[in-house]
């Protein structure tokens, strides 16, 4: 169970998502337990208008070339610039 995030970095991913890093403070299993502590990262992006949270690295990252194979086709297309 989480107890507490701190936003540590956003930046842009491939498909016009980004990934936003956080580091995270939770229960591991026993809500009365010591606290662990990762960081992770996470993975948004426009779904039929709306952000989402389309996956979660915890301890981990999300590499460019990988998020462009695995999700294409799954976000909005970008909008265009202004």
């Amino acid at each position: 169970m989480l107890d507490s995030f701190q936003l540590l970095a956003v930046r842009r991913a491939p498909l016009g998502a980004a990934v936003v890093t956080v580091r995270e403070r939770y229960w591991d299993g026993v809500p009365d337990g010591p606290l662990e502590r990762t960081v992770s990262e996470y993975l948004v992006g426009r779904v039929n208008g709306t952000w989402r949270v389309a996956d979660r690295r915890p301890g981990g990252a999300f590499d460019d070339a990988a998020v462009e194979e695995a999700f294409a086709g799954f976000f909005d297309a970008a909008p265009p610039p202004r």
